[in-house]
């Protein structure tokens, strides 16, 4: 073990601490200097993530057995406060691209819907979409994903 100051690309300096054999410690640092360093990777990941709009899904949530519109993408920390108004709680889901659950958990602003009762969920969706939700991602209301997501939730 051992740390190491790096002139990163972004022209800010950070130390680092390396673990291994001396020649991969080298191979690193000499990677790190082609990067960013910490702070402005994680700027760069923050402005990318927030350009983008904000989106919701519907997500069939393990943790408390239910089907939830999870609003998943974009700035949703600029409507948090509006999120909450509507009945949105910050809630931990599985990825619905993740069939063998291999990757951690995630969080979103999660509101329980009940596919089967298709004026209440349009009903929340106009909620969201009024909270500042910019589009709900249509490949995840598919007849197919309600279906599973109803008889998971019935198992």
């Amino acid at each position: 073990m051992a740390k190491y100051t790096v002139s990163h690309s972004c022209g800010h300096q950070q130390t680092h601490e390396l673990f291994g054999k001396v020649s991969e410690r080298e191979r690193k640092l000499e990677w790190m200097k082609d990067t960013d360093c910490t702070d402005c990777w994680k700027a760069k990941q923050r402005a990318e993530r927030n350009a983008r709009p904000v989106t919701a899904e519907v997500i069939y949530n393990a943790f408390s057995n239910g089907v939830y519109l999870a609003v998943t993408d974009g700035d949703t920390y600029s409507i948090k406060d509006a999120l909450k108004a509507v009945g949105c709680r910050w809630m931990e889901y599985q990825d619905n691209n993740d069939v063998f659950g291999t990757n951690a958990p995630r969080k979103a602003w999660m509101i329980k819907i009940n596919p089967e009762n298709a004026e209440e969920t349009a009903a929340t969706v106009q909620k969201l979409l009024d909270a500042g939700v910019k589009q709900i991602k249509d490949d995840t209301l598919d007849p197919l994903s309600v279906a599973i997501a109803n008889k998971l939730e019935a198992a």
